[in-house]
Protein backbone atom coordinates (compact mmCIF):
# COMPACT_ATOMS: atom_id res chain seq x y z
CA UNK A 1 0.00 0.00 0.00
CA UNK A 2 1.56 3.45 -1.03
CA UNK A 3 2.07 5.28 2.02
CA UNK A 4 1.43 9.43 1.80
CA UNK A 5 3.97 9.78 4.87
CA UNK A 6 4.53 8.60 8.26
CA UNK A 7 2.74 10.32 10.90
CA UNK A 8 5.35 13.66 10.43
CA UNK A 9 2.73 14.29 7.75
CA UNK A 10 -0.46 14.41 9.81
CA UNK A 11 0.71 15.61 13.21
CA UNK A 12 0.38 19.48 12.04
CA UNK A 13 -3.81 18.77 11.05
CA UNK A 14 -3.62 16.88 14.86
CA UNK A 15 -1.59 19.91 16.60
CA UNK A 16 -3.89 22.67 14.67
CA UNK A 17 -7.05 20.70 15.57
CA UNK A 18 -5.86 20.40 19.02
CA UNK A 19 -5.32 23.99 19.34
CA UNK A 20 -8.49 25.19 17.76
CA UNK A 21 -10.52 23.05 20.44
CA UNK A 22 -8.30 25.04 22.95
CA UNK A 23 -9.13 28.52 21.59
CA UNK A 24 -12.83 27.54 21.35
CA UNK A 25 -13.23 26.68 24.70
CA UNK A 26 -11.46 29.93 25.94
CA UNK A 27 -13.80 32.10 23.45
CA UNK A 28 -16.86 30.57 24.55
CA UNK A 29 -19.03 31.85 22.28
CA UNK A 30 -21.49 32.69 24.16
CA UNK A 31 -19.93 35.52 24.85
CA UNK A 32 -19.69 37.22 21.70
CA UNK A 33 -23.08 38.59 21.37
CA UNK A 34 -22.92 39.59 24.99
CA UNK A 35 -20.45 42.16 23.87
CA UNK A 36 -24.02 43.79 21.91
CA UNK A 37 -25.80 44.34 25.48
CA UNK A 38 -22.87 44.00 27.88
CA UNK A 39 -20.47 46.16 26.05
CA UNK A 40 -16.61 45.55 25.03
CA UNK A 41 -15.08 46.07 28.11
CA UNK A 42 -13.72 42.91 29.53
CA UNK A 43 -14.47 40.90 26.00
CA UNK A 44 -12.13 42.25 23.96
CA UNK A 45 -9.55 39.61 24.20
CA UNK A 46 -11.90 37.62 23.08
CA UNK A 47 -11.35 38.77 19.50
CA UNK A 48 -7.95 38.59 18.67
CA UNK A 49 -8.39 34.78 20.33
CA UNK A 50 -11.07 33.93 17.35
CA UNK A 51 -9.53 35.21 14.70
CA UNK A 52 -6.79 33.15 15.54
CA UNK A 53 -8.70 30.25 16.36
CA UNK A 54 -10.69 30.73 12.63
CA UNK A 55 -7.65 30.92 11.17
CA UNK A 56 -6.50 27.37 12.65
CA UNK A 57 -9.74 25.74 11.53
CA UNK A 58 -9.30 26.95 7.95
CA UNK A 59 -5.54 25.50 8.06
CA UNK A 60 -6.54 22.65 9.60
CA UNK A 61 -9.43 22.19 6.52
CA UNK A 62 -7.28 22.89 3.90
CA UNK A 63 -4.51 20.21 5.40
CA UNK A 64 -7.34 17.42 5.66
CA UNK A 65 -8.59 17.97 2.72
CA UNK A 66 -5.32 18.01 0.97
CA UNK A 67 -4.45 14.51 2.16
CA UNK A 68 -7.99 13.45 1.39
CA UNK A 69 -7.71 14.31 -2.50
CA UNK A 70 -4.13 12.73 -2.45
CA UNK A 71 -5.33 9.23 -0.78
CA UNK A 72 -8.24 9.39 -3.59
CA UNK A 73 -5.85 9.94 -6.40
CA UNK A 74 -4.11 6.58 -5.07
CA UNK A 75 -7.23 4.71 -4.88
CA UNK A 76 -7.90 6.19 -8.56
CA UNK A 77 -4.13 4.86 -9.68
CA UNK A 78 -5.03 1.10 -8.37
CA UNK A 79 -7.49 0.67 -11.61
CA UNK A 80 -5.55 2.47 -14.38
CA UNK A 81 -3.93 -0.20 -16.31
CA UNK A 82 -0.66 -0.47 -15.81
CA UNK A 83 2.44 0.17 -19.01
CA UNK A 84 5.93 -0.61 -18.10
CA UNK A 85 8.22 2.63 -19.06
CA UNK A 86 11.11 0.50 -18.97
CA UNK A 87 10.16 -1.39 -21.90
CA UNK A 88 8.99 1.61 -23.46
CA UNK A 89 5.22 0.33 -23.94
CA UNK A 90 4.08 3.76 -24.42
CA UNK A 91 6.13 4.58 -27.08
CA UNK A 92 5.35 3.73 -30.58
CA UNK A 93 8.02 1.64 -31.97
CA UNK A 94 10.10 4.05 -33.95
CA UNK A 95 9.84 6.95 -31.15
CA UNK A 96 13.23 6.76 -28.86
CA UNK A 97 13.03 6.71 -24.87
CA UNK A 98 15.20 9.13 -23.04
CA UNK A 99 18.17 7.09 -22.80
CA UNK A 100 20.85 9.00 -19.85
CA UNK A 101 23.83 9.04 -19.73
CA UNK A 102 25.52 9.00 -15.80
CA UNK A 103 28.87 10.55 -14.80
CA UNK A 104 31.33 12.29 -12.51
CA UNK A 105 31.96 16.09 -12.95
CA UNK A 106 35.63 15.26 -13.08
CA UNK A 107 35.12 13.04 -15.82
CA UNK A 108 36.67 14.18 -19.09
CA UNK A 109 33.28 13.84 -20.82
CA UNK A 110 31.93 16.28 -18.45
CA UNK A 111 34.34 18.89 -19.82
CA UNK A 112 33.80 17.74 -23.25
CA UNK A 113 30.08 18.11 -22.94
CA UNK A 114 30.16 21.86 -21.25
CA UNK A 115 32.69 22.53 -23.88
CA UNK A 116 30.51 21.39 -26.64
CA UNK A 117 27.63 23.05 -25.76
CA UNK A 118 29.21 26.23 -24.40
CA UNK A 119 27.66 26.05 -21.19
CA UNK A 120 31.42 26.62 -19.45
CA UNK A 121 30.97 30.26 -20.87
CA UNK A 122 27.53 31.09 -19.57
CA UNK A 123 26.51 30.62 -23.29
CA UNK A 124 22.52 30.37 -22.86
CA UNK A 125 21.96 30.98 -26.53
CA UNK A 126 22.71 27.29 -26.64
CA UNK A 127 21.23 25.44 -24.03
CA UNK A 128 18.41 26.93 -21.81
CA UNK A 129 19.02 26.90 -18.10
CA UNK A 130 15.88 25.83 -15.94
CA UNK A 131 17.31 28.38 -13.11
CA UNK A 132 16.01 27.12 -9.70
CA UNK A 133 16.65 30.56 -7.96
CA UNK A 134 14.31 32.30 -10.78
CA UNK A 135 12.10 34.99 -9.54
CA UNK A 136 8.17 34.94 -10.35
CA UNK A 137 8.83 38.08 -12.72
CA UNK A 138 12.33 36.29 -14.35
CA UNK A 139 10.03 33.15 -15.20
CA UNK A 140 7.06 34.73 -16.68
CA UNK A 141 9.48 36.40 -19.02
CA UNK A 142 10.52 33.14 -19.92
CA UNK A 143 7.20 32.02 -19.79
CA UNK A 144 8.01 29.63 -16.84
CA UNK A 145 5.87 28.42 -14.05
CA UNK A 146 7.06 28.58 -10.34
CA UNK A 147 6.10 30.36 -6.92
CA UNK A 148 9.05 32.56 -6.40
CA UNK A 149 12.79 31.85 -6.05
CA UNK A 150 13.92 28.18 -4.79
CA UNK A 151 10.67 26.69 -4.43
CA UNK A 152 10.37 24.85 -7.70
CA UNK A 153 10.77 25.61 -11.43
CA UNK A 154 9.00 23.99 -14.70
CA UNK A 155 10.35 25.66 -17.85
CA UNK A 156 8.76 26.37 -21.12
CA UNK A 157 7.75 23.40 -23.19
CA UNK A 158 10.03 24.07 -26.80
CA UNK A 159 12.50 22.19 -28.74
CA UNK A 160 15.88 23.91 -26.74
CA UNK A 161 18.43 21.70 -24.97
CA UNK A 162 17.83 22.85 -21.16
CA UNK A 163 19.94 22.10 -17.99
CA UNK A 164 19.83 22.83 -14.39
CA UNK A 165 22.38 22.65 -11.45
CA UNK A 166 22.37 20.92 -7.70
CA UNK A 167 19.62 18.97 -7.35
CA UNK A 168 20.72 18.40 -3.56
CA UNK A 169 17.26 17.31 -2.05
CA UNK A 170 15.52 18.61 -5.25
CA UNK A 171 13.85 16.43 -7.82
CA UNK A 172 13.27 16.71 -11.41
CA UNK A 173 11.25 16.06 -14.49
CA UNK A 174 11.72 16.03 -17.87
CA UNK A 175 9.13 15.44 -20.58
CA UNK A 176 9.59 15.14 -24.22
CA UNK A 177 7.28 14.29 -26.75
CA UNK A 178 6.91 14.72 -30.76
CA UNK A 179 5.41 18.28 -31.89
CA UNK A 180 2.10 17.69 -33.78
CA UNK A 181 3.44 20.93 -35.72
CA UNK A 182 6.79 20.98 -36.29
CA UNK A 183 7.01 16.87 -36.55
CA UNK A 184 10.51 17.36 -33.80
CA UNK A 185 11.14 17.07 -29.80
CA UNK A 186 9.49 19.59 -27.78
CA UNK A 187 10.24 19.38 -23.79
CA UNK A 188 9.76 20.93 -20.51
CA UNK A 189 12.44 20.26 -17.58
CA UNK A 190 11.23 21.16 -13.90
CA UNK A 191 13.29 21.79 -10.93
CA UNK A 192 11.30 21.60 -7.70
CA UNK A 193 12.54 21.89 -3.66
CA UNK A 194 10.60 19.38 -1.40
CA UNK A 195 10.52 21.77 1.70
CA UNK A 196 8.50 24.00 -0.34
CA UNK A 197 6.36 22.21 -3.14
CA UNK A 198 5.24 19.61 -0.74
CA UNK A 199 4.20 22.06 2.23
CA UNK A 200 3.14 25.46 1.76
CA UNK A 201 3.23 25.51 -2.37
CA UNK A 202 1.38 22.48 -3.06
CA UNK A 203 -1.50 23.12 -4.38
CA UNK A 204 0.49 26.06 -6.82
CA UNK A 205 3.05 23.33 -7.30
CA UNK A 206 0.26 20.63 -8.28
CA UNK A 207 -2.05 23.45 -10.85
CA UNK A 208 1.28 24.31 -12.51
CA UNK A 209 2.62 20.73 -13.07
CA UNK A 210 -0.62 19.41 -14.24
CA UNK A 211 -0.92 22.36 -16.39
CA UNK A 212 2.03 21.77 -18.43
CA UNK A 213 1.70 18.08 -18.66
CA UNK A 214 -1.68 18.54 -20.47
CA UNK A 215 -0.51 21.08 -21.95
CA UNK A 216 3.00 18.39 -23.79
CA UNK A 217 -0.01 15.75 -24.17
CA UNK A 218 -2.20 18.09 -26.55
CA UNK A 219 0.35 19.55 -28.86
CA UNK A 220 2.42 16.23 -29.27
CA UNK A 221 1.31 12.84 -31.22
CA UNK A 222 0.03 10.68 -29.24
CA UNK A 223 2.86 7.67 -27.96
CA UNK A 224 5.20 9.93 -28.80
CA UNK A 225 5.76 11.01 -24.80
CA UNK A 226 8.42 10.04 -22.62
CA UNK A 227 8.71 11.41 -18.94
CA UNK A 228 11.51 10.61 -16.65
CA UNK A 229 11.84 11.64 -12.80
CA UNK A 230 15.66 12.04 -11.28
CA UNK A 231 17.34 13.99 -8.03
CA UNK A 232 17.15 13.34 -4.54
CA UNK A 233 18.28 12.37 -1.59
CA UNK A 234 18.86 9.34 0.60
CA UNK A 235 22.40 9.72 2.46
CA UNK A 236 23.05 10.50 6.06
CA UNK A 237 22.70 13.47 7.61
CA UNK A 238 25.27 14.79 9.90
CA UNK A 239 22.93 16.81 11.41
CA UNK A 240 21.31 13.93 12.63
CA UNK A 241 18.83 11.52 12.70
CA UNK A 242 16.00 13.87 12.44
CA UNK A 243 17.02 15.56 9.50
CA UNK A 244 18.02 12.13 7.98
CA UNK A 245 14.40 10.76 8.64
CA UNK A 246 13.44 13.78 6.79
CA UNK A 247 15.03 14.02 3.50
CA UNK A 248 14.15 10.00 3.27
CA UNK A 249 10.58 10.91 3.63
CA UNK A 250 10.65 13.94 1.45
CA UNK A 251 11.85 11.70 -1.15
CA UNK A 252 9.38 9.31 -1.03
CA UNK A 253 6.66 11.77 -0.97
CA UNK A 254 8.16 13.69 -4.13
CA UNK A 255 8.35 10.50 -6.52
CA UNK A 256 4.58 9.61 -4.94
CA UNK A 257 3.30 12.85 -6.28
CA UNK A 258 4.87 13.31 -9.14
CA UNK A 259 4.71 9.67 -10.44
CA UNK A 260 0.84 9.82 -9.58
CA UNK A 261 0.46 13.20 -11.44
CA UNK A 262 2.31 11.81 -14.69
CA UNK A 263 0.46 8.91 -14.29
CA UNK A 264 -2.82 10.37 -14.46
CA UNK A 265 -2.34 12.52 -16.88
CA UNK A 266 -0.14 10.83 -19.56
CA UNK A 267 -1.00 7.49 -18.83
CA UNK A 268 2.09 5.39 -17.64
CA UNK A 269 4.25 5.57 -14.70
CA UNK A 270 7.75 7.40 -15.42
CA UNK A 271 10.62 5.69 -14.86
CA UNK A 272 13.02 7.00 -11.53
CA UNK A 273 15.90 7.59 -14.33
CA UNK A 274 18.55 7.26 -10.97
CA UNK A 275 17.95 6.48 -7.71
CA UNK A 276 18.74 8.86 -4.97
CA UNK A 277 22.03 10.01 -4.11
CA UNK A 278 23.66 8.42 -0.90
CA UNK A 279 26.87 10.45 -0.66
CA UNK A 280 26.39 14.47 -0.51
CA UNK A 281 26.00 17.05 -3.20
CA UNK A 282 24.03 17.58 -6.01
CA UNK A 283 23.09 16.10 -9.46
CA UNK A 284 23.55 18.73 -12.70
CA UNK A 285 21.19 17.96 -15.34
CA UNK A 286 21.67 18.70 -19.16
CA UNK A 287 19.50 17.77 -22.12
CA UNK A 288 20.17 17.01 -25.40
CA UNK A 289 16.36 17.51 -26.74
CA UNK A 290 16.86 16.45 -30.63
CA UNK A 291 18.68 12.96 -29.34
CA UNK A 292 16.66 12.92 -26.23
CA UNK A 293 19.85 12.12 -24.62
CA UNK A 294 19.83 13.03 -20.73
CA UNK A 295 22.96 13.80 -19.04
CA UNK A 296 23.50 13.14 -15.07
CA UNK A 297 26.50 14.73 -13.60
CA UNK A 298 26.62 13.32 -10.00
CA UNK A 299 29.00 13.26 -6.93
CA UNK A 300 29.34 9.21 -7.77
CA UNK A 301 28.57 6.50 -9.86
CA UNK A 302 28.60 2.89 -10.16
CA UNK A 303 27.21 2.18 -6.77
CA UNK A 304 23.72 1.18 -6.70
CA UNK A 305 22.18 4.53 -6.45
CA UNK A 306 22.81 4.46 -10.11
CA UNK A 307 20.18 1.86 -10.61
CA UNK A 308 16.55 3.19 -12.36
CA UNK A 309 13.68 1.81 -11.12
CA UNK A 310 9.34 2.24 -11.08
CA UNK A 311 7.91 4.30 -8.36
CA UNK A 312 5.76 0.74 -7.88
CA UNK A 313 8.91 -0.73 -6.99
CA UNK A 314 9.82 1.61 -4.73
CA UNK A 315 10.16 -0.44 -1.04
CA UNK A 316 12.28 -3.08 -2.68
CA UNK A 317 14.70 -0.54 -3.82
CA UNK A 318 14.68 1.41 -0.93
CA UNK A 319 16.12 -1.41 1.20
CA UNK A 320 19.39 -0.87 -1.52
CA UNK A 321 20.17 2.62 -0.48
CA UNK A 322 19.88 2.23 3.07
CA UNK A 323 23.52 2.91 4.56
CA UNK A 324 24.21 0.91 7.84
Amino acid sequence: MARIRNFSMYKYAFFVGVLGGIFGVIIDLDHIPSIFWEGLDGRLFHIPIFIMAFCFAVYCIAHLARLYFRLVLIEKQKTVKTVDALKSEHLSKKVKPIIACLDTRESESFNHFLLKHGVCHDNMKVMENVEYNSSRVEAKEKGYKTAGACTYIISAINNRNKFTKQLINCTGVLAVGISKETGENISFLTHENPNKFLNWCYSLFVEDFREQLVEIKKICFDKTIDAVIMGGNHYRDIRGEENDKKHREDYRESIILLSEEIKDILGFEPAVITGPKIVPNGDDIFFDNDNRRLYIFRPAVGDISSEWYLPGNYDVQESKWMVK
